[in-house]
């Protein structure tokens, strides 16, 4: 109900209306007794009835109460008048931290002052086991004087409470009170575990304090979006950007105020006050001496991260951070050292000389030796141990959990954090593996660490920027100063850096180094497995699963057992036999889940998905792709989230549905983007870029993957960069540049044959094969493509050494050698592709209108034709054979209408060389219905691109058609003329491919025997 002015409340006249907010409306009142002023809060009228908004406002007087603290507002008495429940409170004139906000940022110094007394009023309200939970500006009055007043307890409950797991009832009544339709807490304000619904503690109103603290600062919330949803992922996921320089110290707070895991906050607002006290009293704030990077809590970034971290810790000696051993005492030493050393008095001066040395030389071996850096507690170092035999173990799950138990027991242990980094980065969760580096060594610290430490450390922070041959110098000092049983260790992170480096023999070298080392190492065998994968040495490889898998169930090491059936599943998809993958990923997705290795779960479900592609049920593959999509995004795992909205989008482009493709490749450079994650914003905009390409837009296509290609080239990720070229080429072919094509596949063929890939090697001799054969240079181009049926048969692939096949029969029938194409085409006929078996037709197809048999051609045309998603090339390939064989028959209106539809098709395409190749066909079907003017046209239209392709094997035919048609309209002269042009052309191609048997099996085909004929007769002019 609405009070007005004058209206009494038992004790109480209201004078006028402050406010309303979703739990009660505010009221100005007297004190009639104590002649004060006082605010009022009863329920709004709508909710007066409602006993469990009652009770709400109960509990929030009980709880601020018993708070009493100049910077809370105070609680006088909750009273009732006929059924009216109100809470009598401190009256505040002056405004809220809200509207103070509205008007813009604060300066530096109000911020540290407005907020060092927030602090101390939580710090009030934790010491007596409460916690606000709607911590908020909207909550927090500004007095005249400027200070602070914390109000509005409605959500406040005991600290043991809020920790403690709710039981129905409990869950039940807390849905209650937070109805009708509202959630417990401001979602722009909660922190991450507040949005989960999980245990609550003093962490929570921290990073409350920390989004309040970054408004104040910038001027605008880090985290509000459009809706609530968005704001709420958002504070769960993403990384705030701030206006401005922030100074470094109030990054540092904000850092550890805001992260996403409560471990990783202040212990208690009492640490987070000391920290602002010391940084208003330093002056280094207002100052502003230190501005940062404007990020916080965490910088994302490569270049941010080589900027904040240096680019290596100093080696030992030179920088130490802490009693009882500093810089200054060194520095101390050597002056009292050139000191005496300047008197004159020598045997004084040699004997604190001598002194001077002992002890400068005890300072260094103190330093210098393994156990001189850090000292972390006995509990953070039992979890480290733990954490760091898992890394061993290469399970780094189980090495991550570990590795965070140990950083939460103390958050200054270095060796932990970067230890945790490198398990994220095992993981693939590079942006975490960043944000952890930066808790090992944070901007401006100085953290105390052995030599090997300090290698080890500048080793990963190398790895976390690109540098992978730095890294590799940095592993290779370790192994160096390593000895005992840790060698077998110090080898396999070396190995680690060679394969990222791309160096697979070196790495090959390591892991063998470290198994024979340490026999019962299992990471070892396990690395050497996926490199004989990667080597296409199956059996090597499976002897080495077969060991890790062992050790791996000797220990109970079930993640252990699941990468290995995830790795094997790799190697037998290699091999063709889709049925041990697909029962190897099931039992692999049964342990990950048994484990609750999400990472594992998800990836396997991912595999899973590529597999069902492949058998071509599409239906299941997005199923598998859509369960690891949401359980990644449940979870908050943002870059398997991206990886997997790609292999969605695959799964829809194999299917040949273009636009829901598009869809989830958008979606997946969305995240990627969003999060920061460059890589996989690259492999987004290879999959983009692949399917615009196929969609016939091919500048866009370009666009988008010379973009992922240039962030490979600078982050020296060859084999990514290979797969990037692979696509441009084929992007530039198709435009009918083949020059830069030719070009774009020599550089991929290049980094495949120094990387020692076979599969890269395979594709690159493929494309350059048909770049050839577009050009008319067969005999060349047949030769590429046996070269790249040696290479995927190697790789065990078997699709791909199909298509080889497939491209080398067509080179081959026509050069005349029928007899040789229909061998190799025989080898597809056993294929799992349906696209495979329909280019095998289409092929034999054109082989026999060559022979011109030309029944054969049209039954089997029209067979193919009957066959649904042919797709429009092919479908205009075997349009346009179609065609010319039923005008060679006798149907020529049927045969133009067929090549007119193949025209149509080809331009839909995109592909230069096949709209030529329609055109010419068309041409040949609209002469011999008579339409001379229009055929020579279309003749004119495709000699005119191959000759500007160099393609002479078909410009020859269409300056046949050209001279036929001109007998026919009449003008002989230019008959002539293009009938000798013709020859010239056809005897050049001896000369052009360097091969008299070849040249001659080539005349001696049964369509060009014919063609020659008329030809000769049109050169004689009769």
């Amino acid at each position: 109900m609405a009070l007005s002015a004058g209206t009494r409340l038992g004790p109480y006249e209201i004078i006028s209306s402050i406010g309303a907010g979703g739990m009660g409306v505010v009221y100005r009142a007297r004190d009639l007794r104590l002649d004060r002023q006082v605010a009022i809060k009863l329920l709004p009228a709508e909710m007066a009835a409602d006993p469990h908004a009652r009770e709400r406002l109960r509990r929030e007087a009980m709880a601020a109460a018993a708070l009493d603290h100049p910077y809370i507002c105070k609680i006088f008495e909750i009273g009732e008048d006929n059924d009216t429940l109100f809470l009598v409170m401190e009256y505040i004139a002056g405004q809220t931290l809200h509207r103070r906000l509205v008007d813009g940022r604060m300066s530096l110094p109000d911020v540290l002052r407005v907020a060092g007394e927030i602090a101390e009023a939580l710090q009030e309200a934790h010491a007596g086991r409460i916690l606000h939970r709607d911590l908020k500006p909207d909550n927090i009055m500004l007095t005249q004087q400027g200070h602070v007043k914390v109000m509005d307890f409605g959500l406040a409950k005991r600290i043991e409470d809020a920790a403690r797991p709710a039981d129905d009832a409990t869950v039940q009544m807390q849905g209650q009170l937070t109805a009708p339709g509202t959630i417990l807490g401001t979602p722009d304000y909660m922190s991450p575990e507040q949005i989960k619904g999980q245990a609550l503690d003093e962490r929570s109103d921290l990073f409350s304090f920390g989004v309040i603290l970054a408004e104040m600062i910038s001027g605008r919330h880090p985290f509000r979006k459009p809706s609530m949803m968005e704001t709420m992922a958002a504070v769960l996921r993403e990384t705030p950007e701030m206006n401005g320089d922030i100074p470094q110290g109030l990054i540092l707070v904000l850092r550890r105020t805001l992260a996403k895991d409560a471990a990783d906050r202040y212990a208690s607002i009492t640490d987070m006050r000391a920290d602002l006290a010391r940084l208003a009293d330093s002056g280094e704030a207002v100052a502003d001496e230190k501005p940062g990077s404007g990020r916080i809590p965490s910088i994302g970034r490569d270049v941010e991260l080589q900027q904040l971290l240096p680019a290596e810790i100093p080696e030992a000696g030179l920088v130490v951070a802490s009693p009882p051993i500093h810089e200054s005492h060194l520095r101390i030493a050597w002056r009292s050292l050139r000191t005496l050393a300047g008197t004159g008095r020598r045997s004084r001066t040699s004997a604190a000389l001598a002194l001077a040395v002992l002890v400068m030389a005890a300072l260094a071996v103190w330093w210098l030796l393994p156990g001189g850096g850090y000292q972390a507690t006995p509990e953070a170092v039992r979890w480290y141990r733990e954490g760091v035999a898992a890394m061993r173990d290469g399970t780094y799950y189980k090495a991550s959990m570990a590795l965070e138990q140990a950083v939460r027991n103390d958050s200054t242990f270095t060796m932990a954090h970067a230890r945790l980094a490198e398990a994220w980065m095992e993981m693939d969760f590079t942006a975490k593996a960043r944000d952890e580096m930066l808790r090992a060594t944070p901007p401006g610290s100085h953290p105390r660490l052995t030599r090997a430490e300090q290698s080890y450390v500048n080793a990963l922070h190398l790895t976390l920027t690109g540098n992978f041959a730095g890294a590799v110098e940095k592993y290779r000092d370790i192994v160096s100063r390593t000895s005992g049983a840790e060698q077998a260790n110090a080898w396999l992170d070396l190995g680690r850096a060679y394969e990222r480096n791309e160096k697979l023999k070196e790495a090959l070298d390591s892991y063998t180094e470290a198994s024979q080392r340490q026999s019962q190492n299992p990471a070892a065998w396990l690395r050497l497995a996926i490199l004989y994968v990667r080597q296409r040495d199956p059996d090597k490889a499976a002897g080495a699963f077969g060991k890790a898998e062992q050790i791996y169930r000797g220990l109970s090491n079930f993640e252990g057992v699941t990468e290995v059936l995830y790795q094997r599943a790799v190697l037998a998809n290699r091999l063709g036999k889709s049925s041990d993958a697909r029962a190897a990923l099931a039992q692999a997705l049964e342990l990950s889940r048994h484990t609750g290795s999400l990472s594992q779960q998800i990836l396997a479900l991912l595999q899973l998905s590529a597999y069902e592609c492949r058998v071509n049920n599409f239906t299941q593959a997005q199923a598998d792709a859509t369960e690891a999509i949401d359980l990644a995004r449940v979870n908050g795992l943002e870059n398997l989230t991206t990886r997997g909205l790609v292999d969605l989008g695959n799964a829809y482009f194999l299917k040949g549905d273009g636009e829901e493709a598009r869809k989830y490749f958008e979606q997946s450079l969305e995240y990627a983007r969003r999060y920061r994650s460059d890589r996989n914003e690259s492999r987004a905009l290879l999959s983009l870029g692949s399917l615009e390409m196929s969609r016939g837009q091919t500048d866009e296509g370009l666009r988008n993957v010379q973009q992922a290609m240039a962030w490979y080239v600078r982050g020296g990720y060859q084999k990514e960069t290979a797969q990037a070229l692979i696509l441009i080429a084929r992007a530039q072919r198709q435009k009918g540049d083949y020059a830069a094509a030719l070009q774009s596949f020599e550089q991929q063929l290049e980094i495949g044959r120094k990387l020692g890939d076979s599969a890269q090697i395979a594709l690159a001799e493929q494309g350059m094969g048909t770049v050839l054969q577009a050009q008319g240079h067969l005999p060349r181009a047949l030769s590429r493509y046996q070269q790249a049926y040696e290479a995927a048969r190697k790789t065990g692939d078997q699709l791909n050494a199909e298509n080889d096949i497939l491209d080398a029969s067509e080179a081959l029938w026509q050069l005349g050698h029928y007899d040789q194409a229909r061998q190799l085409l025989e080898q597809c006929g056993s294929s799992t592709s349906r696209t495979v078996l329909a280019l095998a037709d289409q092929i034999r197809g054109a082989m026999a209108l060559s022979q011109r048999q030309f029944p054969v051609a049209i039954e089997t045309s029209r067979r193919l034709l009957s066959q649904k998603g042919l797709g429009a090339d092919l479908e205009a390939r075997i349009r346009s054979v179609l065609g010319r064989a039923q005008a060679a028959a006798g149907a020529r209106r049927e045969g133009v209408a067929s090549t007119e539809e193949a025209v149509s098709l080809a331009t839909k395409s995109g592909s230069p060389w096949l709209i030529a190749e329609t055109r010419r066909a068309h041409a040949e079907t609209l002469l011999a219905a008579g339409e001379d003017r229009r055929a020579l046209q279309a003749a004119q239209f495709a000699q005119q691109w191959f000759a500007r392709a160099g393609n002479q094997e078909a410009e020859w035919h269409c300056w046949l058609v050209e001279s036929l048609a001109e007998v026919r309209l009449a003008e002989p002269a230019k008959s002539r003329e293009a009938a000798q042009k013709a020859a010239a052309l056809l005897a050049d191609l001896r000369q052009k491919w360097d091969d008299p048997g070849n040249y001659n099996k080539y005349l001696n085909r049964p369509d060009v025997q014919f063609e020659r004929n008329q030809l000769d007769k049109l050169v004689a002019g009769r």
